[in-house]
């Protein structure tokens, strides 16, 4: 697989990645930058707030991580601990964002909410040995 087709986003992102996804974003043509932005609000951010700070917070930076790689129409999205960093509404905009999302996703999180919203099987690895299942809806 090439990394065209794989996005990973980290649980964190440093201060200089997250300073070379904005200068990133900021030199992207004025049709792929149009789609990031979109995404970026999409996501629950103010784009043009975004790409004009000089460091972005860590849930911001990771809001645009996934946008730039949603942007390269990648096969599969890989996400530890997705929603870290990311107030109720981010969340929930991130859910509905990635809800629409026609490849796989591969989610590491401890939120059985939101992977109870976005996957159907579920990999539990507990004392070293790999469990397979169902996701349980979850019920609010």
């Amino acid at each position: 697989m090439s990394d065209a087709e794989l996005v990973r986003l980290p649980q964190e992102i440093s201060a200089a990645d997250a300073q070379a996804l904005i200068e990133r974003a900021r030199a992207l043509e004025s049709d792929a930058l149009g789609r990031v932005i979109s995404t970026v609000s999409r996501l629950g951010s103010d784009p043009e707030q975004l790409l004009q700070t000089g460091l972005p917070s860590p849930g911001e930076a990771r809001k645009l991580l996934l946008a730039l790689g949603l942007e390269r129409d990648p096969a599969i999205v890989v996400m530890d601990e997705p929603t870290n960093h990311l107030d109720l509404l981010s969340m929930r905009c991130l859910e509905e964002a990635l809800a629409g999302f026609e490849g796989a996703l591969l989610l590491a999180s401890h939120d059985d909410r939101f992977v109870a919203a976005l996957c159907r099987t579920l990999w539990t690895i507990r004392d070293g040995f790999l469990a397979l299942g169902e996701v349980s809806p979850h019920t609010e």
